[in-house]
């Protein structure tokens, strides 16, 4: 069973919805200041519930993969194992999960400072400090019971009292419980004391620094997160700039601090509902943002129109809109002059012999902004059974009757076809043709060689509309249906991969893929459906995944959004 899938099962299993922000401000109102990062797990109790009673939940079991987890054992192994410690410690997994681990969990990272080493402290509040109490108890006699621990030492710092734990081994670790249920455990007795000095001058006149960076981040109610504060790096960057090695990466360093400088805050948040969404965040201060960096964080232009042409069963697809000189720009403000010198050079150098010298400009400025490229299963049982490639880009303004671009770019691609061609026929027996059909719609060009190329692979191109259509069939060409002038698509992500067509094409094609792909890589075809079947299984779990991106000017996100074969929650 392929690793990531089991992590992503177990995180899945780990954390469900959470409808609001759990009690978590007490807990950072103890965070120590010199902490860069923070992961906090929220909710945990109602996260639990809320699966466990999902429509996910039920379905797992019976799924193929669940029947596979389930069919090794490790479950019960798992449950046996829980029992036991529970049995000794005379606290349920359940009351753990409930009453002191359920509302909120922080571990806070403080990174290496001059002579001062790095450290972590866990934090969290007991909803029953009677149960943690019991819980540290029954932990530390059996501990000692067992020959693990031992001894427990009372200290105290700032007038408050704390507890060394030492093992048998030599390892110490440090934790203090208040009677509100606050627990703060850490293997640094640094730490421990860190959070005892924000304790003892604490002053609850505004929100601790952490709720700040996570409501500026606009993810409170996140079941995950992972919260960095761009600030407790600053220093780090400024001596990496200072000793940057060349030029061109003193000059990237550069803009890069700069963009750095801007943003408040950075964090991951994995949020769940009927599905689960993993983001990555960045809160900037538009004003210190420069001028020439602003597209970083701009808001988004609106979806491609190919969104609306693309099959909605399409087993991959990734589209969006591009501004060629944009990206030019972008590259200079953060390589220099020097980069969009190269840029330039490989566009005189590698692409204007293609296109021609008086097309290049045109080529620059005209190129887009649409763009799209998605993959297909067979449309029919009996096709050969490689799935069906497209890629499509805008060359002409809508409206514009200037064929100009597009004819040049056809015509470049011609004289690489034909050198191709040749270069291949030259010192082999088969050969490849440069064939062309035609249609109501216009003239495709395209590849063949039956030896070389696997079973309905013919790598055509040719234009449709407003678009450079390039494919790996004619037919796929032939049939592109270009978006109209009103096609409109208000919101879209920019990568959707569809596992439901993904596992339905592995249940019909599998056993033929299989033949095919060991006849590429030599694996007995055996193995290989093994191995597509073990995929299935996990494919089978998901209906689509999507990666989108979002900006407002003040934030910007780009997340990976997963829709459940079965819902998460009811």
């Amino acid at each position: 069973m392929p690793r990531f899938a089991a992590l992503v099962v177990f995180l899945l299993a780990v954390v469900a919805p959470a409808i609001a922000a759990p009690p978590v401000d007490d807990v950072f109102a103890l965070v120590p200041p010199n902490t860069a990062v923070c992961f906090v797990v929220q909710d945990l109790r109602g996260q639990s519930e809320r699966l466990l009673a999902s429509p996910f939940a039920e379905w797992f079991p019976k799924s193929a993969f669940g029947k596979a987890v389930l069919a090794t054992g490790e479950a019960e192994k798992v449950r046996a194992g829980m029992k036991a410690i529970a049995d000794g410690l005379g606290v349920t997994p359940e009351e753990l999960r409930d009453d002191v681990f359920g509302d909120a969990v922080v571990f806070a990272y403080q990174p290496a400072r001059g002579q001062d080493p790095d450290s972590g402290v866990i934090l969290t509040k007991a909803r029953k400090p009677d149960t943690l109490a019991k819980f540290v108890r029954n932990l530390n006699a059996e501990q000692k019971k067992a020959g693990e621990l031992k001894e427990v030492r009372e200290r105290s710092h700032r007038g408050l009292a704390y507890s060394e734990r030492e093992e048998t081994n030599g390892k110490k670790e440090y934790y203090r419980t208040r009677p509100d249920g606050m627990l703060v455990f850490s293997a640094q007795e640094s730490a421990v004391q860190a959070v005892i000095e924000v304790e003892a001058g604490v002053k609850p006149t505004a929100p601790p620094r952490f709720a700040a960076l996570r409501d500026r981040l606009g993810v409170p109610a996140a079941a995950v997160q992972l919260l960095f504060d761009p600030r407790a790096l600053d220093g780090e960057l400024a001596a990496k700039t200072k000793a940057a090695a060349n030029a061109q990466e003193k000059a990237f360093l550069a803009q890069f601090g700069k963009v750095w400088a801007a943003t408040d805050a950075v964090g991951v948040s994995l949020s769940v509902d009927r599905g689960a969404e993993l983001a990555l965040t960045l809160a900037v201060d538009a004003d210190k943002l420069p001028k020439d960096l602003t597209a970083l964080f701009a808001p988004a232009a609106g979806s491609t129109a190919l969104w609306s042409v693309i099959p909605r069963d399409a087993l991959l697809a990734v589209a969006g809109r591009f501004s060629l000189p944009k990206s030019i720009d972008l590259i200079a403000a953060f390589l220099g002059e020097e980069g969009r010198t190269g840029v330039q050079n490989t566009l005189n150098g590698g692409v204007a012999p293609v296109v021609g010298k008086d097309v290049l400009p045109k080529l620059v400025t005209g190129l887009g902004p649409d763009w799209g490229l998605w993959v297909t299963a067979p449309a029919k049982a009996t096709a050969p059974p490689l799935p069906t490639a497209v890629f499509a880009l805008r060359v002409r303004a809508a409206g514009s009757t200037d064929d100009s671009l597009g004819d040049a770019i056809v015509s470049g691609l011609d004289t690489v076809a034909h050198l191709l061609r040749l270069e291949y026929n030259k010192t082999h027996d088969d050969q490849f043709t440069l064939a062309e059909a035609k249609s109501d719609a216009g003239r495709v060009k395209y590849l063949k060689n039956d030896t070389a190329l696997p079973a309905g692979v013919q790598p055509a191109y040719g234009l449709r509309g407003d678009f450079l259509v390039i494919a790996s069939h004619p037919d796929a060409v032939a049939g592109f249906t270009p978006p109209n002038a009103t096609s409109k698509v208000a919101s879209a992500p920019l990568v959707r991969v569809s596992c439901k067509a993904a596992a339905a094409y592995l249940r019909d094609r599998g056993k033929e893929l299989s033949g095919l792909i060991a006849g590429w890589t030599k694996p007995e075809p055996a193995a290989v459906e093994k191995e597509l079947t073990e995929w299935l299984a996990v494919l089978e779990l998901f209906d689509t995944l999507e990666i989108r991106h979002t900006g407002d000017g003040k934030r910007t996100t780009l997340s990976i959004h997963a829709e459940m074969a079965k819902p998460l929650k009811k």
